[in-house]
């Protein structure tokens, strides 16, 4: 496999299962962060100290560490949340629990702050999955 896929396989992939799994109740946040550090770590040192590499593992290095900016993004939108509404953030985007996505659907329990903090974070995602694969290429 290539590496820059398996590099944006990861941080897409994982980004994604942290924001599914954000509010379940078997979701240990100790884990969360040993995941995303770990692979943070692991990118971030590659990046810094490896000085012989090419191009293409460079992708893989950048996109290591797009799931612990994701989480960290994600926990500041949960604290704003909690600020400004006294709760978490519903995710409304499909597929998601935490809404009624079916046709004709009705979420009056959304508020717009919910809406601009998912749609933050999943353009996040695509975004800085987007920039490694571009700029570091």
């Amino acid at each position: 496999m290539d590496t820059p896929v398996l590099g944006i396989a990861i941080a897409i992939g994982l980004s994604f299962y942290l924001l599914f799994t954000r509010k379940k109740t078997w979701s240990d946040p100790q884990l969360r962060w040993l995941i995303c550090g770990v692979l943070f770590a692991t990118g971030l040192l590659s990046l810094l100290l490896i000085a012989d590499f090419n191009r293409q593992n460079r992708v893989l290095y950048w996109e290591l560490c797009v799931p612990l900016l994701f989480y960290i993004l994600d926990l500041l939108f949960r604290h704003i949340s909690f600020k400004i509404q006294g709760r978490d953030f519903i995710l409304w985007i499909r597929g998601s629990e935490e809404i009624d996505d079916s046709l004709g659907g009705t979420n009056p329990h959304v508020k717009s702050s919910d809406i601009v903090f998912s749609l933050s974070l999943l353009a996040f995602i695509m975004l800085t999955t987007l920039v490694g694969a571009l700029f570091l290429k």
